[in-house]
């Protein structure tokens, strides 16, 4: 058991919204106070039924950012972490229909993570029930403690 996760890794679930980005600077802060390094995540979910290739936008289908929101959300933690010098690895993994929480928490057992940082976006009501919550389904299956970052109102 462990008594901090200094010296160990943090790992932060980034998908480019603006909670993740929330949850991205409280990762950050926790790494600089505990000199913790950081690995940000982005967990890519391929769609599992086929797509009509002439529709526009078809990945927004998901309710995700699509590819360029999050290539400039990983590229914003590399250039953060570079500047204030915080050891960070950046991943894009595919969770090959494993679902985007039990991806986050193999990858955060593969690595040792000390600690799991994710934003939360509060759903509700319908949505949750059919849809369920990546944040709290890592909290239940999660082998290391997990934050979640809530963005302030209107952010999220």
């Amino acid at each position: 058991m462990r008594d901090s996760f200094g010296g160990s890794l943090i790992l932060v679930a980034l998908d480019g919204s603006p909670g993740s980005d929330f949850a991205f600077n409280e990762a950050f802060a926790l790494a600089s106070l505990a000199k913790a390094r950081l690995c940000a995540l982005c967990v890519v979910e391929r769609a599992s039924r086929p797509v009509d290739p002439a529709l526009p936008f078809a990945e927004q289908d998901t309710g995700r950012p699509g590819p360029q929101v999050v290539a400039r959300a990983l590229s914003r933690a590399r250039q953060i972490c570079a500047t204030y010098e915080i050891p960070c690895t950046v991943q894009t993994v595919d969770s090959c229909g494993d679902g985007v929480a039990a991806t986050i928490v193999r990858v955060a057992a593969e690595q040792d993570a000390g600690l799991i940082v994710m934003g939360t976006r509060g759903a509700s009501g319908l949505r949750r029930y059919w849809l369920g919550s990546v944040a709290e389904q890592v909290m239940r299956i999660a082998p290391c403690p997990v934050l979640l970052a809530r963005a302030p109102h209107g952010l999220a």
